[in-house]
């Protein structure tokens, strides 16, 4: 029998089933990656600073407008303090 679970993860509903044949549970992966997407906001700014941010990326986009005023990391720690509150 497999049980449904939901969970969350910093404020996201995260899905997730319970497989007693495998004993492991399986997450869904939308929520998951909904639930991480900030992530991109906390290092692509650090691979910026270094150089090697992914070329066309939305947060690259910005941070090339965004960091001829302001430091890269000023954008990280926005973004954890977001993750965080």
């Amino acid at each position: 029998m497999n049980k449904l679970s939901i969970r969350f993860y910093n404020d996201h509903e995260v899905r997730a089933v319970w497989d007693e044949v495998h004993s492991k549970w399986w997450f869904s992966v939308p929520d998951v990656v909904g639930a991480i997407n900030l992530l991109a906001w906390v290092f692509i700014p650090i691979l910026y600073v270094f150089g090697q941010a992914p070329e066309g990326d939305d947060v690259s986009k910005f941070l090339y407008n965004f960091c001829f005023d302001h430091p890269a990391y000023l954008v990280s720690i926005c973004a954890i303090a977001v993750m965080v509150c």
